[in-house]
């Protein structure tokens, strides 16, 4: 049966709408497959959702940076603290390295989090999302001259873009709509 739906879904793998299911319905009258039919609302929500979700991302990795980096500081020794701040010589280094991590961690899920709310074209929306943490980092870059955080947000950035435009492209993806260059060896079997 589902082998029979799937047979009669369009031969690009675009999800249909609401108004097209009929004609893509299961034979002796059976609905078609729920996931092929893309409700407008929902895709609308999502869409509103993803500039949202990037900044929850970061907000999420300050948080946690500030949380790693306060254990960092709790691990500083009595007699080495001055006035509430710690003064041993190996806390700078830690917490250069900490907010070098925290950098890296918004760089992941700012990336992430855009591309798991966007209802489509996600690979345009990781293109997007990973520029444009380019650009706010450039920016903190420029009043900081934090050389060793924008490294690494980078860094964490290509290499996010990098795993998830191959996790994208996988056969079982269906958004192979606005990718650039050559089709796939999988999408040119498919057609």
């Amino acid at each position: 049966m589902l082998g029979q739906c799937l047979a009669m879904c369009p031969p690009n793998r675009m999800t249909i709408t609401r108004a097209q299911a009929p004609r893509f319905a299961c034979p002796k009258g059976r609905a078609p497959v729920a996931a092929n039919v893309r409700r407008p609302m929902v895709t609308q929500i999502r869409w509103l959702a993803v500039l949202p979700a990037a900044v929850v991302g970061w907000f999420l990795a300050l948080v946690i940076g500030l949380i790693v980096h306060s254990g960092i500081e709790s691990r500083c020794p009595r007699d080495q603290m001055d006035s509430g701040m710690c003064v041993a010589p190996w806390f700078p280094y830690a917490s250069d390295a900490v907010s070098a991590f925290g950098a890296g961690l918004a760089a992941v899920l700012v990336i992430t989090l855009a591309v798991l709310a966007a209802p489509a074209h996600r690979i345009v929306v990781m293109r997007t999302a990973f520029v444009a943490g380019l650009l706010v980092a450039i920016y903190m870059l420029w009043q900081t001259s934090a050389i060793v955080e924008f490294v690494v947000a980078v860094s964490c950035g290509l290499l996010t873009v990098c795993v998830m435009r191959r996790y994208l492209r996988h056969r079982g993806s269906p958004n192979h709509a606005f990718e650039s260059g050559l089709p796939s060896a999988t999408a040119q079997r498919e057609h």
